[in-house]
């Protein structure tokens, strides 16, 4: 009897040591479980703020792109029209000239005349 009481003691001890075992390590989970939220609140923070800043940069590189090409396309569209007027007056210039070469020869040699007279037909 005595045995079973000191075996019954022994158990209620080791049950009572694994139950505050239990209670210290649910404390600590509770703590840590308090804790938490906090820390990922502020994780949550910091990568929002990252987020926006990735965002920043993307709009940025995005407007300097768009710059670019608008500045882009105007040269290429001043460069067009600079050849498009180089050719213009270029045209005109041979236009001129050719217009001019036939007046003169039309004109240099006075009125036409027959290309062939014969020597017995005055004329």
């Amino acid at each position: 009897m005595q045995q079973e009481r000191d075996s019954e003691t022994h158990r209620a001890r080791l049950a009572e040591s694994r139950f505050a075992a239990l209670k210290d390590k649910t404390s600590k989970y509770r703590s840590i479980s308090r804790s938490l939220p906090l820390l990922i609140g502020r994780i949550i923070d910091k990568l929002q703020a990252e987020v926006g800043r990735l965002q920043d940069s993307l709009e940025e590189k995005r407007l300097y792109r768009l710059e670019s090409s608008e500045s882009i396309i105007q040269d290429a569209r001043s460069r067009i029209e600079s050849v498009r007027k180089s050719v213009s007056s270029t045209q005109r210039i041979t236009v001129y000239f050719s217009t001019s070469y036939i007046t003169s020869r039309r004109y240099s040699n006075g009125p036409r005349r027959r290309a062939y007279q014969s020597p017995g037909i005055s004329g």
